[in-house]
């Protein structure tokens, strides 16, 4: 029976309602995570920089940039300018720069979704293993973690150098021709993406006359990109920022990245340290070690990809280079994070992009994916929310561990044999792998829940009890501390961080001289998780009248924020008395916020 819609029939009509319905699942779901990442607090560091150099550029354009970032991602701080001044957005919360700034890469996200769910059709395995895929692909937790959660851009460069690697699929592919484009975009976006050379300089030899052919619209692309520089006569500033003086920002062996330096050196070690000195001489630093080790590594990918291009020309199968792209993009993208000194945590987002497609296209290991994925994630979450500095030594040892799995499984894949047929064997069992995948996604989800950090956004008219000087303290034990909890650690209270308070200790009181022109008063009053064994009680006074008293809390506990009218009060005291031994009454004043008359 043939319904409208041309010759097809009711059958395939319902098959394509049914893939377009589970592909909106996918980009609904993943939409909502992301809208639900981007409310965490962020990273500070980065996010003070968005909002940095979108300041330059609503106030002195291009010309007045001095950025340290490629120029791709520079105009969309400048359409984020923009957007600034036409929404009347002060840009003094975080969310407000973060949801500016991440926008594409959100967009960027479902485009991946929808790429990889169209190649999952095509792929001759069990349905539990594609939709496993296509759902890790829409809530991947190091996508979330990156992007939304963190603020930061790296899935843009990276989903265009994937793109590029696809449009090199088999040598006559309609798409090759976007190739050098597509490369150039994504070294103008993110100068990391260099760790792809090797491949893409294969690639470029499988079809010779159509790659050079398209270096053409790779210039145009570039004098496209580089030309409102030019015009405002800041060229070779952004260009000298962005990819010469970067180079020696940080002379680190690692900052913050879970890799062979941190595994054997530690973090934050100088990248003069000499290393094999028996071998290699006074030449035998750090640097150079690791600069010579990522250089064999991509002699070696290089070549073996030229030697496949070669016997592909000579009648062999296609499908070996199409597989070995992958192989090759993944193994450049993990031992550029392994191997080079200098990278920070989030170098290795690029491999677990890649991973999928490794997965998809080249019928890679998918536990090794797996593992690839979960490297990438806990580096991001130990600098982001985790903060376990105790960490970094086993997560550098387990890194390397499955970097070198990867390159066993990659050049060797007899050594895997078993493991993967009883792989094979497990996915196949009904509900395992969304078991797993639920586990997968879990971990991000529940350190954000447990390290979760507060939004302490002010308005213009509010000022934080912080920046000002207290006229009077007094405290049983320790000193009062600003920022910090009396111990000096960060603020845990009730499983969530705070940035802004006042660390005291049961008994104390705290005294403020006001100017009678402020109209509230609104804070947060916690214990610090690791007081278990204090108790105590919290009072706010206004001119020696009590406004607020807490009842009786210990180690762990919050109070909702509390706002009080403290109209024409001038001396306003915060009080902690211990209802018990003092032992342990670390007591926390959180976010303490004063407004003002408008």
């Amino acid at each position: 029976m043939k319904l409208g819609h041309g010759n097809l029939s009711a059958t395939d009509l319902a098959g394509r309602k049914g893939q377009f319905s589970e592909l909106n699942t996918y980009l609904i779901a993943s939409v909502f995570a992301n809208l639900f990442c981007l409310l965490s607090y962020g990273y500070d560091g980065d996010i003070g920089y968005w909002r940095e150099w979108i300041r330059q550029l609503q106030t002195q354009g291009y010309g007045g940039f001095e950025g340290n970032y490629p120029p791709v991602y520079v105009h969309w701080l400048w359409v984020c300018a923009k957007l600034a001044s036409v929404l009347g957005l002060s840009l003094e919360t975080h969310i407000e720069v973060k949801a500016l700034s991440v926008i594409p890469v959100m967009f960027v996200h479902l485009l991946i979704i929808r790429l990889v769910y169209d190649l999952t059709q095509k792929w001759t395995v069990s349905p539990e293993k594609r939709k496993f895929i296509n759902w890790l692909t829409a809530l991947n937790p190091v996508f979330l973690s990156d992007g939304p959660m963190w603020g930061q851009v790296d899935l843009f460069p990276t989903a265009v150098v994937a793109v590029g690697l696809l449009a090199a699929h088999s040598a006559s592919s309609r798409y090759f021709i976007l190739i050098v484009p597509l490369y150039c975009l994504a070294l103008l976006t993110k100068f990391q993406m260099i760790a792809f050379a090797p491949v893409f300089g294969f690639i470029f030899f499988r079809q010779l006359k159509i790659s050079l052919i398209s270096i053409i619209p790779a210039i145009f692309l570039l004098v496209l990109v580089l030309l409102p520089f030019a015009v405002g006569k800041n060229l070779l500033g952004v260009l000298d920022n962005a990819y010469v003086k970067t180079l020696g920002q940080y002379p680190l062996a690692t900052m913050y990245a879970a890799n062979t330096w941190m595994a054997f050196y530690g973090n934050m070690q100088p990248d003069n340290l000499r290393v094999l000195p028996l071998l290699l001489g006074e030449a035998a630093t750090i640097k150079n070690v690791g600069i010579l080790l990522f250089a064999l590594l991509s002699i070696a990918v290089f070549s073996k990809g030229c030697y496949l291009v070669y016997q592909e020309r000579k009648g062999a199968d296609v499908s070996t280079l199409d597989s070995y792209i992958w192989r090759a993009a993944l193994t450049c993208s993990f031992g550029f994070f392994i191997v080079l000194p200098g990278m920070h945590e989030r170098y290795l987002f690029s491999a677990s992009v890649i991973a999928i497609f490794y997965i998809v296209r080249a019928n890679g290991s998918l536990p090794i994916a797996l593992l690839v994925t979960l490297c990438a994630l806990l580096n991001i979450l130990i600098v982001l929310p985790l903060r376990g500095d105790e960490l970094w030594k086993p997560l550098a040892f387990f890194s390397c561990l499955v970097f070198a799995a990867f390159m066993l499984d990659s050049w060797w894949p007899r050594a895997f044999h078993k493991a993967k047929v009883i792989g094979r064997r497990l996915m196949e069992i009904k509900g395992l792998p969304e078991a797993i995948l639920l586990c997968v996604l879990v971990v991000p989800l529940a350190a954000e829940k447990y390290f979760f950090w507060a939004n302490e956004s002010i308005r213009d008219n509010e000022i934080r009890l912080t920046e000002l000087q207290p006229t009077s303290v007094r405290q049983d034990w320790g000193r009062l501390n600003i920022n910090k909890t009396v111990a000096g650690d960060d603020f845990s209270v009730g499983f969530i961080r705070y940035r802004h308070g006042l660390g005291t200790h049961a008994n104390s009181r705290i005294e403020y001289s006001l100017d009678g022109n402020y109209e509230a008063f609104r804070f947060r009053v916690g214990v610090n998780e690791d007081s278990r064994n204090g108790s105590m009680r919290f009072e706010v006074y206004g001119d020696g009248k009590l406004l607020w008293k807490s009842g009786r809390m210990s180690g762990g506990e919050i109070e909702g924020e509390v706002i009080l009218n403290i109209k024409g009060i001038t001396k306003l005291t915060l009080v902690v008395n211990s209802l018990g031994p003092i032992n342990s009454d670390h007591a926390n004043w959180l976010n303490p916020v004063l407004r003002r008359y408008r």
